[in-house]
């Protein structure tokens, strides 16, 4: 049997989402599981990793059975829990499985990447909906929700939403776009810019190194033949 050494990726209490974890196998060895898996560890490694507050170590440690390749671990930081409690008309709480665990700064559980991305999502599609219906949530909660959700998963196509949607001016707005383009093509997505005023779309893709690309106007459609006046030759 394994235990469940530290968690890793800097869970915190402020913070809800998938992280990397440690385990020490029967036979002493450290190993890492999660994002950056198969990672054979020594003990100072671990301790610099805590020192510098990229892990959080666990006191006792848990006890594991099986440690699949594709097991990760969901955290749900105690603050952030008070955060959403705190949203009136807000969302429930994240559904954190059974057979979780509480530490100090919060709750984890440990399982395949699937499910536990599906606990993230779940939540964060609730509250995208908290957000954008209609309701009794003021703006004010509405866009702390959004803050929320950028916390939690900003890579959501639910998340993209809700911060568009709380933007209240045209000028925030386009700075929302913006920003949302920007991650786009961060993440190596191409992009689309279009203008409902314009007849012109601009594009543009991560491996574009100057200006935007240059806006290129349709090209005309020619008349059908039958349109075109008749020889008189």
């Amino acid at each position: 049997m394994s235990q469940v050494v530290a968690l890793l990726d800097r869970p915190n209490p402020k913070s809800f989402g998938r992280v990397a974890f440690i385990t020490r196998n029967s036979r002493g060895v450290l190993h890492t599981h999660g994002l950056p898996r198969n990672h054979v560890l020594h003990e100072e490694d671990v301790q610099a990793l805590v020192e510098d507050g990229h892990a959080v170590l666990l006191c006792p440690e848990v006890p594991i059975h099986d440690v699949p390749e594709d097991f990760v671990a969901g955290w749900l930081g105690d603050r952030f829990a008070d955060y959403i409690r705190g949203v009136p008309h807000g969302p429930p709480l994240p559904a954190v499985p059974a057979g979780s665990h509480h530490v100090p700064q919060g709750t984890f559980w440990i399982g395949r990447l699937t499910e536990v991305t599906s606990v993230v999502l779940d939540w964060i599609q609730r509250a995208a909906r908290c957000v954008i219906a209609p309701g009794e949530m003021s703006g004010t909660d509405r866009a702390y929700l959004a803050g929320l959700m950028s916390w939690a998963l900003p890579s959501a196509d639910e998340t993209k939403a809700a911060r568009l949607y709380v933007q209240v001016t045209p000028e925030a707005r386009a700075q929302e776009i913006d920003l949302l383009l920007r991650m786009e093509r961060e993440a190596g997505r191409l992009t689309i810019r279009f203008d409902p005023n314009s007849t012109r779309v601009s594009t543009r893709s991560s491996s574009s190194t100057g200006p935007t690309a240059p806006e290129r106007t349709p090209p005309r459609r020619r008349p059908p033949r039958s349109a075109l006046p008749a020889s008189t030759g």
